[in-house]
């Protein structure tokens, strides 16, 4: 006598199961890679979209004096109309001029570790664009000036660095922030800030 045993044992059945929670989780975690990766993009283009809505607007004038946030959000300076960046709603950039009115400044807060080593080493731009320095930390003493910093009219040479914050100059245009300084402060300004973020700075003639 014969017994015809159809279908799966146990055991393959979770070797089955097993597997599809494997590409499940991989799924997700492409998913969310991706998804990150988009998002910096986005705020790629938007940041680079407020430089260039700033300089547009003061083209006629000799200097950025009186620029804010304030006043940059009436002007329609920001895309979406808010300070909140793509990546997220606990990011915000913030405006404002040096004293002299020869550059402004970009401060962007609420970045992770990733994002903020992201941002920072990118290619921000060249002396067409009139990029002049890129920062880790807060850092708004840099837009009057650091102590340290070689500035000769409205553009500048050097570094300068604490336990908390390290600016570079923009030399010819080009950001010199170098991955392993931006891996470093960004880690550093995350553990000093309470919410685990870090805060960067563009700033632009």
């Amino acid at each position: 006598m014969t017994n015809n045993q159809n279908g799966r044992s146990m055991i393959e059945m979770l070797g089955v199961l097993a597997i599809i929670g494997v590409l499940s989780v991989g799924g997700i975690a492409g998913y969310s890679k991706a998804m990150e990766r988009f998002k910096i993009i986005k705020t790629i283009d938007y940041l680079t979209q407020i430089v260039t809505n700033v300089q547009t607007l003061y083209i006629q004038q000799r200097t950025y004096t009186g620029l804010t946030s304030g006043n940059a959000l009436q002007a329609g300076i920001y895309p979406e109309n808010n300070y909140q960046l793509p990546l997220g709603k606990n990011t915000s950039v913030l405006l404002a001029a040096s004293e002299d009115g020869s550059i402004f400044g970009l401060r962007i807060c609420g970045l992770t570790e990733r994002q903020c080593v992201d941002l920072t080493t990118k290619n921000w731009g060249n002396n067409a664009n009139g990029l002049y320095g890129v920062s880790i930390g807060l850092a708004h003493n840099f837009l009057n000036g650091a102590a340290g910093v070689k500035q000769s009219g409205t553009s500048c040479s050097g570094a300068v660095k604490d336990s908390k914050s390290y600016f570079i100059c923009a030399e010819h245009g080009e950001n010199m922030m170098s991955f392993d300084i931006a891996k470093k402060y960004c880690n550093e300004g995350k553990i000093y800030d309470t919410n685990r973020t870090v805060c960067m700075g563009l700033f632009f003639r």
